[in-house]
């Protein structure tokens, strides 16, 4: 078994053991939550029935003698609010019942609510009555038939709360054994979780050891070792095997590095003596490649001076033929932009109508808002002299109300509401007249500046027209202009293709001598690199020689058999 699968096994137990564990808890806590369940729904609520009950019966005594005391039958429904909720709670009581001394304790609480409950409701018939004094002398003695009642609850509510101090005690002593239980199981599994680890710890450490050591002897020079763990089939077992492998491979690397350094060592030699002969033969041919490069190099510097001037003859001769390209097209645009304006111009006259025409309505508009303003001034006066009328008809009235004294009073205030909206009335009218007044001033300023209006766009209309003939005349004129740029762009086209075919030519020319030159220089470069490299190769063969002396004598240091 490989060690992945031995710490996957370890893994799984643990998790095993930790389930185990949390099983165990789980049940613990479920049987102290059964406990629980148990005291609460079998005791604390019933007592808590119990409580309501009294606390009930007690609420109903006090809200009878309120009732009676106040003579307010009000109360009675509280009453009988609180005898639902009792009834209630004796039927819930009822239902967990579960010794023969709780059975017959509760006939007894039972048959002695009945008599109070009987008692209660003849006393809220005479409330309801209205016999307030006769259920008052009477609910003195309702404590004779209370009593009965809340001493048989109290023994109910004395077993009960017996009860719960026993499940109390049960509950607890489960919560002890299960802790117990729980903490024996948690020291068994962390014990046996520790052996397996000891155990397991103990099967890597000691194989991983021995390869250690194996190791540092393969690092000390020893390549003489044994073959370890032959028959093991984990990771150790493979690490061991590949171990050997490798020292097997070292092994063999030193031996054919051992041979190679003595060919090495005998070879460094001849290539010492060789490299000399062909250093001075290299230095001849260095002298003789000079002379040629000197001669090319002037050849290529006359080419050169042509080239330059022959490139800026051409450039002239290409930047012209641009600019007039350049003219060309930007008189083909000015005379596409004249007929845009053009087109332009049928459009604002074309407009200008349409904003003749409009002005001429707004004029006629105004002026018969006018008009309207005018009417709706007079139906102003009309109104601010019924106003006034009606406030002298009520002061009169309210004179002739206060001539009638008493019988006069009721017309006094009507008459006295009517001159108040009278003056209301002649107050707005007021604010009317000045809004009107305002209105007419601004329909006649619009009026005027729509008049004003008229006039500038007839005057526009005209220039508008003047306009329209002009870029008639210059769209004529860039026709003619745009067609004697194209005739010269297409002469010096023609210039510009003779002068870049003269230019190729001699560039070829200074291309060649140039080439020519280069090609000398590097031969000649090349010389001397050849010379420089020959020494060098006379230097690294002693050099060579040194190292392969070097790397036998350590080779010589490993331990092969």
């Amino acid at each position: 078994m490989n060690i992945t699968n031995k710490l996957l096994v370890n893994t799984l137990i643990t998790i095993v053991f930790i389930g185990f564990i949390g099983w165990v808890s789980l049940e613990a806590l479920e049987r102290t939550r059964a406990s629980s369940d148990e005291m609460y729904e079998q005791r604390v609520e019933p007592m808590q029935d119990l409580n309501q009950i009294i606390r009930l019966a007690e609420n109903a005594q006090v809200n009878m003698l309120t009732a009676v005391t106040y003579e307010d039958a009000t109360y009675v429904e509280t009453v009988k609010t609180h005898f639902s909720k009792i009834e209630t709670a004796i039927t819930r009581f009822e239902s967990v019942i579960s010794t023969e001394e709780e059975e017959e304790l509760f006939k007894s609480v039972k048959a002695n609510w009945i008599r109070f409950q009987r008692v209660v409701n003849n006393h809220i018939g005479m409330i309801e009555a209205g016999e307030f004094e006769m259920s008052r002398d009477e609910l003195r003695n309702i404590g004779l038939f209370f009593e009965p009642l809340s001493d048989y609850l109290g023994q109910l509510m004395a077993i009960n709360q017996e009860a719960v101090t026993t499940l109390y005690e049960d509950t607890h002593l489960v919560y002890q054994q299960n802790y117990k239980i729980v903490l024996v199981v948690i020291a068994v599994a962390s014990l046996l979780f520790i052996a397996m680890s000891l155990i397991l710890g103990h099967s890597i450490r000691q194989p991983l050891k021995k390869v250690m050591d194996r190791m540092s002897a393969m690092a000390t020079g020893d390549l003489t070792s044994e073959r370890l763990y032959s028959k093991r089939r984990d990771e150790i077992g493979l690490l061991a095997q590949q171990m050997y492998r490798m020292q097997e491979d070292v092994r063999s690397v030193i031996e054919e590095i051992k041979a190679a350094s003595s060919q090495v060592l005998n070879e460094s030699v001849t290539l010492t003596t060789s490299a000399n002969q062909v250093k001075d033969s290299s230095q001849q041919i260095v002298v003789t490649m000079t002379d040629l490069s000197h001669g090319a190099e002037n050849q290529a510097n006359h080419a050169q001076e042509l080239n330059e001037m022959m490139e800026e003859y051409l450039s002239t001769v290409i930047e012209t033929s641009t600019t007039t390209d350049l003219a060309a097209k930007q008189a083909e645009s000015v005379t596409k932009l004249t007929k845009k304006g053009t087109a332009s111009m049928d459009a604002s006259v074309k407009q200008m109508q349409t904003v003749h025409h409009v002005v001429t309505q707004a004029v006629n508009r105004v002026e018969a808002l006018n008009v309207e303003t005018g009417k709706i001034s007079k139906l102003v006066d009309v109104i601010q002299n019924v106003a006034e009328q009606t406030n002298l008809l009520a002061l009169n009235a309210a004179i002739e109300a206060a001539r009638a004294g008493e019988h006069g009073k009721g017309f006094a205030v009507v008459a006295d509401e009517v001159r108040k909206l009278a003056e209301q009335v002649s107050t707005s009218i007021l604010q009317i007249t000045s809004i009107t007044e305002t209105i007419q001033v601004e329909s006649m300023n619009v009026g005027q500046s729509l008049k004003e209006g008229y006039q500038q766009v007839e005057k526009g209309s005209s220039q508008i027209h003047e306009t329209k003939q002009v870029f008639l005349e210059m769209d004529h004129a860039y026709q003619h202009v745009s067609t004697s740029l194209v005739s010269i762009a297409a002469r010096l086209q023609a210039l510009t293709d003779g002068s870049q075919r003269m230019h190729q030519s001699i560039e070829s020319i200074a291309s060649l001598s140039e080439e020519s030159a280069a090609g000398i220089e590097e031969t000649a470069a090349s010389s001397e690199e050849s010379a420089h490299s020959v020494g060098r190769i006379s230097e690294v063969g002693d050099q060579l020689k040194h190292l392969a002396e070097n790397l036998y004598q350590k080779v010589a240091q490993f331990k092969l058999s």
